[in-house]
């Protein structure tokens, strides 16, 4: 076998071996939801990284993360105007982040702290940064968010949040690369008992974790295609789905009802419509949270005035016998869906065809309280990917979480099992519970330990869930001092790649000069000169 024919069926093995790492990042999420897939996708990208300098490491790392993001990101396929390619450009724009976990293990081979310990630590930061891009920022298929069945290891977000988590998985990644790699179970021993114990406290934590008092709560799942909220006759088939579902559920009377994100459409502006939510609060005796977009005139100075309107994504509490309470309206817009960011640049036709133009809130009405005290901290759709907003209105005194989302845009995709993944996280993450009113479903009750409660039957059906769940038991370790964990991987990764620039011992001219002379002789041969 000839040198270069060698070479070139190792070049083909590591292929191979990122294709596997891609495959198994994509089984991690719906569908298929294979998240015990997650734990051994570093293993062969780690395992085709070894011996490689940092650009082809790189290299591999952003084919990797071409080919997984692909697959986690199909549900694209769903949107009016979305091709192949198009799919194809939007995973190469993340895939950066994965070819600087490769560009970085050559390097952290040479650190001084373990590289078990490094490469998972690397692994989460640039997670963590993923998610803090500004608009860029998409915090989604996070090697945490494909865990969601497995309550054990989940219970370690409330020390650490979601990062806790990805860490623990790429733990067992790495450490299974190094043990295959180095053909020894040694480096699997630490690692395999900081997970054992992990899951061990978790199954404490559901076991003996305290229960506060218990709540009753209801979502509709109206399951309205946007075809149908721009007819006239499809809209009010829409409105007369909601109310009928609203009365069923709250024959089991919940302490409020949840509608999803635009239920109604710009409903502040339709006063017949308006008393008519307001008659079915009455009528029911239960508050309804409702979802809808405001649009609100305002004047435009120039050399003429000119009135146009200020949209909004928004959250009301209409109350038995009083006046609608709030809104909230959205603060963490949707690029691209929402608004454009940085508008001046020429974005390409095919991103930006379906934008509307959507104001963020400020934080206002980001508590809503019922007429017997309990208080709601409304997050709206994409809202859910971000953990530091639903942590401050957990620490502002919310007793529960309502999301409510609407995603429509991608049809009977992937894309509503993906997103309601980051909400179970912000559940465990507070202790606190979370109700989804998802138009599309799945409409979900989720507890503060994870556990899902309740959801309908059908996906992409109309429904409703009700189910009793403890109500928020206080702000954990992770609500009062946010992402520590998260930082703390950082400056490991950092120290790693630093401690890996430590320059190497040089001897002296000095000892040079004795050591070519013959006055230096090595241990051994003086052992065996004697």
């Amino acid at each position: 076998m000839t040198p270069q024919f060698e070479s070139a069926l190792k070049l083909i093995g590591r292929f191979l071996l990122v294709l596997a790492a891609a495959g198994l990042w994509w089984l991690s999420f719906p569908e298929p939801d294979r998240g015990v897939a997650c734990w051994l996708v570093l293993t062969p990208l780690v395992l085709a990284c070894r011996g490689l300098g940092p650009f082809a490491a790189a290299g591999f790392g952003f084919f990797f993360g071409v080919v997984g993001g692909y697959g986690i990101y199909s549900w694209l396929f769903g949107v009016a105007g979305f091709g192949f390619h198009h799919s194809l450009l939007i995973a190469a724009a993340y895939a950066p982040v994965q070819a600087l976990f490769g560009l970085g293990l050559p390097f952290l081979r040479r650190a001084r702290l373990p590289f078990v310990l490094t490469a998972p630590a690397l692994w989460t930061a640039l997670e963590f940064a993923k998610g803090h891009l500004g608009f860029l920022a998409a915090p989604w298929a996070t090697f945490a968010q494909s865990q969601h069945e497995n309550l054990p290891l989940l219970q370690v977000a409330t020390l650490g949040g979601e990062a806790a988590v990805t860490f623990f998985v790429a733990l067992g990644g790495v450490a299974l690369a190094e043990a295959l790699g180095r053909r020894s179970f040694r480096p699997l021993a630490l690692p395999a008992a900081a997970i054992g114990l992990v899951h061990l406290g978790g199954l404490a934590a559901l076991r003996f974790g305290a229960r506060p008092a218990e709540i009753r709560v209801a979502a509709v799942q109206p399951a309205s295609l946007y075809e149908d909220i721009v007819t006239p006759k499809g809209e009010e088939m829409v409105q007369r789905r909601l109310f009928d579902a609203t009365r069923e559920a709250a024959a089991s009377r919940p302490a409020f009802v949840a509608w999803p994100e635009t239920a109604i459409q710009d409903l502040p502006r339709r006063a017949e419509l308006e008393k008519a939510v307001q008659a079915l609060t009455d009528e029911i005796g239960i508050p309804i949270v409702v979802g809808t977009s405001v649009s609100q005139k305002f004047l435009v100075k120039g050399a003429e005035l000119k009135a146009r309107l200020r949209a909004y994504n928004s959250v009301y509490l209409y109350r038995p016998g009083k006046k609608p309470e709030g809104p909230y309206n959205k603060v963490v817009l949707l690029p691209f869906g929402e608004y454009v960011p940085l508008p001046w640049f020429p974005w390409p036709q095919w991103l930006v065809h379906m934008t509307f133009d959507v104001v963020p809130g400020l934080g206002e009405g980001s508590l809503l309280t019922l007429p017997d005290g309990l208080r709601l901290a409304p997050v709206i759709c994409w809202e859910n990917l971000f953990s530091t907003l639903v942590r401050h209105r957990v620490e502002a005194g919310a007793d529960v979480v309502v999301h409510a989302a609407n995603l429509y845009w991608f049809g009977r995709t992937e894309a509503p099992l993906q997103h309601r993944l980051p909400t179970i996280l912000r559940a465990v993450e507070n202790r606190v519970p979370v109700v989804v009113a998802s138009n599309l479903g799945p409409s979900t009750v989720i507890d503060g330990w994870g556990r899902v409660v309740a959801k309908p039957p059908k996906l992409f059906a109309p429904g409703i869930v009700t189910a009793v769940v403890p109500r928020g038991s206080g702000p954990t370790f992770y609500t009062c001092f946010g992402d520590v964990f998260a930082w703390l991987t950082i400056l490991i990764a950092a120290w790693g790649l630093v401690s890996s620039f430590r320059p190497e011992k040089r001897m002296s001219s000095k000892s040079k000069r004795r050591k070519r002379d013959g006055h230096h002789t090595p241990r051994a041969t003086r052992r065996n000169d004697g």
